[in-house]
């Protein structure tokens, strides 16, 4: 895992969310029509998860 040395600087193109509160590790999965992902903290609790479809 990696650790930024402190805030983000700016918002990069395609940047969908960022969060600076806390380390982890973004999980994905990918499936024929869609995806599913989880953000796990450092402990391995999930902090946010959510689904999508792909055309």
């Amino acid at each position: 895992m990696v650790r930024l040395p402190g805030p983000f600087r700016r918002g990069r193109p395609n940047s969908e969310f960022r969060y600076n509160g806390s380390a982890g590790v973004l999980f994905m999965s990918l499936h024929d029509s869609g995806y599913d992902w989880q953000f796990k903290s450092e402990t391995g609790m999930a902090i946010d998860s959510g689904a999508g479809t792909c055309s």
